[in-house]
C-alpha cells in the first residue's frame, strides 16, 4: 500500500502521431509536471512519432515505455495489459493513477484498465466514449458538462471548467507579465498545431499577403508532425514582408511575447495564448475545436473564423486587417484572455487527485484509539443506530476481537499523505457481508467515503468469494445515502427474515455490478 505522497505515480497513456497532432502529448506534460512538482513519479507510456518530443519528455526526466502501434491496433492492448500486469505483480496497483488522454481510448479500453483494479482519470474534450469507466474525467474546456458523461459510474468524480486548464511550466513564469497593446498590431505568429494536416498555413499565409499593413512580420510555427515544411518555406519566401520560420520550439512563451496577434487553429494552443494575453483569431481543423474556438469567441477572447475549409481568403483577410488596427479590441481580448486562464490549473488538478486518492490497509492493534475516537464522534453516533456513546473498555474488548476474526474484513482508509481518514469494516456471513463506514471529522465532504466504500468493496469481491455486500442506513442520514449510491450500491426492500427491530433503509451491491 502507499508509503507516502513521494510513492504516489501517475501512468500516462497518450499518443502523438501526425493523424492526431501533438496536443494529447503535450497537455499532458503539463499535468506531469504538476504532479512531479508535489513529490510523485511519472511514467509516459506512447506511440510517438516525434523525435522531438521523444526528447523532450527525456528532457523532463518522466519515464518512457514506447508503444508499437496505437489502438485500436491489437498490440496497443497487448502492450499495456501487460504493463498493467507487471505493475500488479510489484504489488504498486494501489499507487498508481492512469491517466488516458486521447479520442481513441474508448469503453473498452478504460474498461480493460478497470477490472485490473487501477484507478483512471480520463482527459477529455467532448464526451468521445461510448461508454466511461473512468474514477475521474478532466475536461477544462468552457463548455464541459456534466451531461457530456451520462454514461459513467455513479462514483465518478468531474473536474469540468477553466479552473483546471493545464500550462506547462514553461508559461507559468509569464504570470505576472504585462503585455503591451500597440496602436496597429504588425508582429503576426502563426501555429496551426503539431500536424496540420490539411496544410492550413499554407491558406493562412495567402491571407497575409493581401493584408495591407505596413512593415508586418510574421513567424510560422510549424509542429513536430507537421509534414509540409518545404511547401510552407517555398510559400514564405514568395512574401513582401519579414518572416520566420520555426520548427518544434521549446520557447514558446517567448514567441507568444513577440507577437502582437495570432492566427491558430483552436486547439490547446487557444489557451496558451489566451493566458499569455495574445490576440486570436481561430481556425477549426479537428471537430474537436469548433465548441472550443465559438465558446472562446463568445467570451471576447479570441475571433473564431469557423472551420478553415468554409472560411474564404477575403473573409479572414478583413478579419485579421480589423483586429490588427483595433487596439480597443486587442486590449479588451488580451485582459479577457488573462483572466480566464489564470496558469493554476496544473495546481488544482493535482489538488483534486491527491485530496481524493484513497488507499487502505489492514486494520492494526495502534488503530484501536483511531477507531474509537471516530465512532464516538457526535455527529456518527447521532446516525447511528444505537446512539449512545461507547465505553473505552468495552471498545477495546470489541476491537481485539474484531482484528483477530476471520468473520471480519477490517480496514483502515488512508489519503495520500498516508494519513488515516476512516475506516471500513465488513461482517461477513456465507456469501454476504455488511459494510459499516466512519471517516474523521476534518475530512468529510471530500469524497473519500464513496471512494473507501468502493475500493475496499472491489477488494472484498476480489480476494473472496463474498456475492453481495449490504449497507444499513438511518432513512434521515442523507450523506450516508449519497456516498453508498455513488458508489454503486442501490436501495432493495427487506427479506422477511430481517431483523424488523432494524428501520433502516437497505443498500445493496452485487458482485456482477461491480465488475
Amino acid at each position: 500500500m502507499v508509503k507516502n505522497s513521494q510513492q504516489l505515480r501517475l501512468v500516462i497513456r497518450a499518443d502523438a502521431y501526425r493523424a492526431i497532432g501533438a496536443g494529447h502529448v503535450m497537455r499532458s506534460v503539463a499535468l506531469a509536471q504538476a504532479w512531479m512538482a508535489s513529490g510523485g513519479k511519472v511514467l509516459f507510456v506512447s506511440y510517438c512519432e516525434s523525435d522531438f518530443l521523444r526528447s523532450r519528455l527525456g528532457v523532463e526526466e518522466f519515464s518512457f515505455i514506447p508503444i508499437p502501434k496505437p489502438y485500436p491496433h491489437p498490440s496497443d492492448m497487448d502492450a499495456t495489459t501487460a504493463l498493467l500486469d507487471n505493475i500488479c505483480a510489484n504489488e504498486e496497483r494501489e499507487k498508481t493513477l492512469i491517466v488516458l488522454d486521447g479520442y481513441h481510448f474508448d469503453g473498452y479500453y478504460q474498461k480493460t484498465i478497470k477490472n485490473k483494479g487501477f484507478r483512471l482519470l480520463c482527459i477529455d474534450d467532448y464526451g468521445h466514449a461510448d461508454q466511461y469507466y473512468a474514477d475521474i474525467i478532466l475536461n477544462q474546456n468552457l463548455d464541459a458538462n456534466i451531461s457530456l458523461y451520462s454514461k459513467c459510474p455513479l462514483h465518478t468524480r468531474f473536474l469540468l471548467s477553466s479552473r483546471y486548464m493545464l500550462l506547462r511550466r514553461e508559461f507559468l513564469k509569464w504570470k505576472t507579465w504585462k503585455r503591451d497593446i500597440p496602436a496597429i498590431a504588425k508582429r503576426v505568429l502563426v501555429t496551426m498545431g503539431g500536424a496540420d494536416q490539411d496544410n492550413v498555413t499554407l491558406k493562412v499565409l495567402d491571407v497575409l499577403k493581401e493584408v495591407a499593413i505596413p512593415h508586418m512580420e510574421v513567424a510560422v510555427l510549424l509542429g513536430p508532425a507537421n509534414p509540409h515544411k518545404y511547401q510552407v518555406e517555398h510559400a514564405l519566401s514568395l512574401l513582401p514582408f519579414g518572416w520566420h520560420l520555426l520548427s518544434a520550439v521549446d520557447n514558446m512563451p517567448e514567441i507568444m511575447t513577440w507577437a502582437d496577434i495570432a492566427i491558430s487553429a483552436g486547439g490547446s494552443t487557444s489557451w496558451e495564448l489566451a493566458f499569455m494575453g495574445l490576440p486570436s483569431l481561430l481556425l477549426v481543423i479537428a471537430e474537436n475545436q469548433r465548441t472550443v474556438s465559438q465558446k472562446l469567441d463568445e467570451a471576447g477572447v479570441s475571433l473564431n473564423l469557423g472551420w478553415h475549409d468554409k472560411a474564404t481568403i477575403s473573409t479572414i483577410v478583413r478579419a485579421v486587417e480589423g483586429l490588427m488596427k483595433n487596439q480597443k479590441m486587442r486590449k479588451s481580448m488580451s485582459i479577457k484572455g488573462r483572466s480566464l486562464v489564470d496558469g493554476s490549473g496544473g495546481l488544482e488538478v493535482v489538488k483534486a487527485l491527491k485530496n481524493s486518492y484513497v488507499t487502505f490497509r489492514q486494520v492494526r492493534e495502534e488503530d484501536c484509539r483511531f477507531v474509537w475516537e471516530w465512532a464516538n464522534d457526535p455527529d456518527i453516533r447521532a446516525v447511528s443506530f444505537s446512539t449512545d456513546p461507547i465505553n473505552w473498555e468495552n471498545h477495546v474488548h470489541w476491537f481485539t476481537e474484531n482484528i483477530n476474526d476471520d468473520a471480519q474484513s477490517f480496514y483502515i482508509l488512508l489519503d495520500s499523505d498516508n494519513e488515516p481518514v476512516g475506516q471500513v469494516r465488513f461482517a461477513k456471513n456465507g456469501k454476504e457481508a455488511v459494510i459499516s463506514v466512519s471517516i474523521g471529522q476534518k475530512f468529510r465532504g471530500k469524497g473519500y467515503g464513496t471512494q473507501g466504500i468502493r475500493f475496499t468493496s472491489e477488494e472484498l469481491f476480489r480476494v473472496t468469494e463474498i456475492s453481495s455486500i449490504r449497507a444499513y442506513i438511518k432513512p434521515e442520514n442523507s450523506k450516508s445515502v449519497r456516498a453508498f449510491t455513488r458508489a454503486g450500491f442501490h436501495q432493495e426492500l427487506k427479506r422477511d427474515t430481517e431483523d424488523e427491530s432494524n428501520q433502516g433503509l437497505m443498500f445493496v451491491l452485487h458482485r456482477e455490478k461491480m465488475f
